[in-house]
């Protein structure tokens, strides 16, 4: 249903991006089995145009993301929506990290934002304002619905991650 998940090298082809932003399809059983390196405050690249996307900057720094390098499936129909380069030493080549597909005749949305690791306490993966801008805004995209979600000021750069203040909930 979401095109690419964690597997074995054997289980599907694997998608890749050159510099260019295009897709190479990696077959079954060539390279990995899909993993990650460590977290960390990784550059992310859009491609191309989307309304998911529209309004926002080509890059951006995302806090403590996990880029998943050969996230295997059937790879068919995925739409990679953006991308960027993972931390694992020996590979540190481009992969998805935001992609849409389809599931008869709806919609799929996938992203590797957002990890919660036990004892985390609203992390900034959580609190980053990429991340809360991009979900409501996928939301709307997803049912169908014109994307006019705002893209604010405290969007993060290419330069700066932009983690949000921590929430307080009430009593």
């Amino acid at each position: 249903m979401v095109g690419l998940c964690w597997r074995t090298v054997d289980y599907g082809a694997a998608l890749q991006l050159t510099s260019s932003g295009e897709a190479i399809r990696i077959p079954p059983g060539t390279g990995r089995g899909t993993g990650h390196g460590p977290r960390g405050d990784v550059l992310v690249r859009r491609l191309g145009e989307d309304p998911i996307h529209a309004g926002m900057p080509r890059a951006w720094l995302s806090p403590d993301l996990e880029v998943y390098y050969y996230a295997r499936g059937p790879a068919e129909h995925v739409h990679v929506l953006a991308c960027a380069r993972d931390s694992e030493p020996g590979i540190g080549l481009l992969w998805p990290v935001e992609w849409t597909t389809t599931f008869g005749k709806g919609r799929v949305y996938v992203s590797t934002y957002g990890h919660m690791w036990k004892g985390d306490v609203q992390p900034a993966s959580m609190r980053d304002a990429a991340v809360q801008t991009i979900i409501p805004r996928v939301l709307q995209w997803l049912a169908r619905r014109p994307v006019t979600y705002p893209v604010r000021t405290d969007f993060p750069s290419a330069n700066a991650v932009s983690a949000r203040g921590e929430i307080t909930m009430p009593n």
